[in-house]
């Protein structure tokens, strides 16, 4: 199980989560930005959907999304933050 972790360089609080998950043996990746992250999505005629996340190449099994971090007053990039966290 890699547990990945989605937050900006000054989080603290993420920072503090991925150090106590990998003190407890849980392998950790954290990503400040979503570019390093990789879907692959396959659906079957029978309805069945699965979902590979990977990130630099290793298989994910879990999420902390922190955000990536506030976009100030540039509205256009508020937007796509916004979508991109909320697509993920």
């Amino acid at each position: 199980m890699t547990l990945l972790v989605i937050a900006p360089d000054s989080d603290e609080t993420a920072a503090r989560f991925a150090g106590f998950a990998a003190a407890h043996g849980v392998p950790v990746v954290v990503a400040h930005e979503f570019g390093r992250a990789g879907v692959s999505v396959h659906v079957s005629r029978d309805r069945v959907c699965r979902v590979r996340l990977t990130v630099d190449g290793a298989e994910v099994s879990g999420v902390l999304n922190r955000g990536i971090g506030g976009w100030g007053d540039d509205p256009d990039r508020a937007f796509a933050a916004a979508e991109t966290y909320a697509a993920f």
